[in-house]
């Protein structure tokens, strides 16, 4: 007699309602008390132009989500409720970081260097570090910030849009409330109309993105790798400048210029749909395994070498 066990794959799998009682009025109450917050300290208290930036509705709501979480559920439940659960760190560590680089050194980067070469010979090339002497308090702040956003987006909603609907449906509307999210910044820079449609759209993508990494790649258990790869977006993006505006707040991609947004757009979805099908097909068990596989064989050629 052969008895076959289905395999249960872990980025279908949905939370229980059970053991996640009232989540839906408690994810709706933390999300309300980061928007509020978020509009405090943009609009009415102009953080985004001092040095301390919107720091407080980062850690604040980041705060009060865990700890009111903790104290509703247990803690098991409420790390693998945000995706903070210490699944294949290493290996999320370590593709997060080259994804956040990849975008900064393809969009910012090759971008600004295919402009300069084709279309406009006298852009400036020049890297500018904002802020050098804050660089350490930059990254501080957009690590929390990567934190507070992957847990919020992908973590609280996403899994809670999970209880009543397809996990496919839970990305598209937790990726659209993040592109609505970040729409704030064209309207403190007094920006046209269709830098707002395309923040929001970008946004969106890129939120997409990290939701399919979570739940494909990542099988639903750990933001490490998304959080890593926001991190190091933001991070680059808003520090190492080329020829974009310095003083620019919030993410961007040169507006100005039609062609330059159009050779960023060009470069963003070509790696979007890499990066989507590449999450979508592989799991971090398989880089995991094919990273060892090639150390091993790298290791074995180096002391075969040294042998000779």
């Amino acid at each position: 007699m052969t008895i076959v066990v289905e395999e249960v794959k872990p980025s279908e799998e949905q939370p229980s309602e059970q053991p996640y009682i009232h989540l839906w009025p408690l994810t709706m109450v933390m999300f309300t008390v980061a928007l509020i917050w978020r509009l405090v300290d943009v609009f009415a208290l102009g953080l985004g132009d001092t040095w301390l930036n919107i720091f407080p509705s980062k850690l604040g709501p980041l705060l009060v989500m865990v700890f009111v979480l903790w104290k509703v559920y247990d803690r098991g439940s409420m790390q693998k409720l945000l995706g903070l659960v210490n699944s294949n760190f290493r290996a999320q560590l370590i593709i997060g970081l080259i994804l956040g680089v990849s975008f900064y050194l393809c969009i910012d980067v090759l971008g600004s260097v295919i402009y300069n070469s084709i279309v406009n010979p006298a852009y400036d090339l020049t890297l500018t570090i904002v802020t050098p002497d804050l660089l350490w308090y930059t990254f501080i702040f957009f690590f929390v910030n990567a934190v507070f956003e992957e847990t919020l987006f992908r973590g609280l909603l996403q899994n809670t849009f999970k209880t009543k609907m397809s996990v496919g449906r839970s990305i598209l509307f937790s990726a659209a409330i993040f592109g609505v999210w970040h729409a704030v910044w064209p309207v403190v820079n007094g920006a046209p109309f269709s830098e707002f449609v395309s923040m929001i759209i970008l946004s969106g993508i890129l939120g997409a993105f990290f939701g399919v990494f979570y739940e494909k790649f990542s099988g639903g258990r750990t933001l490490i790798g998304t959080i890593a790869c926001h991190t190091l977006i933001n991070f680059l993006n808003e520090n190492f400048k080329i020829g974009a505006d310095v003083s620019t707040q919030g993410p961007d991609f040169v507006f100005s210029d039609p062609v330059f947004l159009l050779v960023s757009i060009v470069i963003f979805f070509g790696m979007m749909i890499f990066y989507f099908t590449f999450s979508s097909k592989y799991r971090v068990e398989q880089v995991e395994t094919l990273g060892t596989r090639v150390k091993d064989n790298l290791s074995t050629a180096f002391r075969n070498k040294e042998n000779k």
